[in-house]
């Protein structure tokens, strides 16, 4: 039998995708709900994100691809860069959701505000990652 870590770590996208389906269906389906689903969600997939990130540099030290202090330096700057980049692509999205369902009827609004939300916040990531990959060592 595999540990959690072992399973989050090879099934990532499945587990990420589950998050984001039933954080979808709790906004469509119970909108009243939804920020309590929101706040669950939201915490899992930043505990995964976490443990994916410090199995990650620890796989590296082991190997000898880190120094201990390039090991340390490394989690605490992929731990800040997940909350950075979690922000920016919140701040992104919810701005982009908003100006995408101006004019709208609600389903209409609803369906482009995700649709942009998603776009941005994915691009938003992209760009952050891009740029913390250049301070990190190994």
């Amino acid at each position: 039998m595999k540990t959690i870590p072992e399973f989050i770590q090879k099934y990532w996208l499945g587990v990420y995708a589950a998050l984001f389906l039933s954080l979808l269906a709790a906004g469509l389906l119970w909108p009243g709900h939804s920020q309590p689903a929101a706040a669950v969600t939201l915490g899992l997939a930043m505990a995964v994100a976490v443990a994916l990130v410090v199995r990650g540099q620890v796989a590296a030290y082991r190997q000898g691809r880190l120094e201990r202090q390039w090991l340390a330096a490394n989690i605490i700057i992929d731990i800040l860069g997940v909350l950075l980049v979690s922000g920016l692509a919140l701040l992104a999205g919810g701005l982009a959701g908003q100006a995408a369902g101006r004019g709208l009827d609600a389903a209409g609004s609803a369906w482009a505000g995700i649709l942009a939300g998603l776009a941005a916040g994915a691009l938003t990531g992209w760009l952050a990652q891009q740029a913390l990959a250049r301070l990190k060592k190994g």
